[in-house]
């Protein structure tokens, strides 16, 4: 399978069981369902059976998203992002923002699409590859750590 969804805890927490399944079923042939335990693992569908529905905490909110996003990392060979909120958000930092920066931590190759704004933009300028604009947010949680990284730690064998 070429495509996989990961639905992260605080996410499919939140689904009815029933309807988890017919979603898997759904995309059945086209992309994977893979469920995640708040700390990352994967979780088998029916074991999904257990955890009865609720909403989340905020605490599971910011641990269940990180712990996606590095299993996404740590199973994938580059990350392509476009676009994303800054504002809004769930989690320590927009979401956009933490794939990015638990690529660069890890040498992760990292491709930023930052024509669209959002977010990738606001990344991509801070690691100076592309000139502030009036459409930036200077002030999302965690945008002063992408300061000690410059393009070339983007590692995707791109030149300026």
């Amino acid at each position: 399978m070429r495509v996989t969804n990961h639905l992260a805890w605080p996410v499919h927490i939140r689904i009815p069981v029933n309807q988890i399944h017919a979603l898997a079923a759904e995309l059945q042939g086209t992309a994977k369902l893979v469920l995640l335990e708040c700390d990352g693992t994967p979780l088998d569908m029916n074991a999904r059976r257990d955890h009865p529905t609720r909403e989340p905490s905020e605490d599971e909110w910011r641990s269940g998203l990180t712990a996606m996003r590095e299993f996404q990392r740590s199973s994938t060979d580059a990350r392509v992002l476009l676009g994303g909120q800054v504002a809004n958000y769930k989690g320590r930092m927009p979401g956009v923002a933490e794939e990015a920066l638990l690529s660069l931590r890890s040498s992760q190759s990292l491709f930023l699409i930052g024509g669209f704004g959002g977010c990738t933009r606001d990344v991509a300028e801070t690691l100076g590859l592309v000139e502030p604009w009036a459409g930036s947010c200077n002030s999302w949680r965690g945008r002063r750590e992408f300061e000690r990284w410059i393009g070339w730690n983007l590692n995707n064998g791109l030149s300026a």
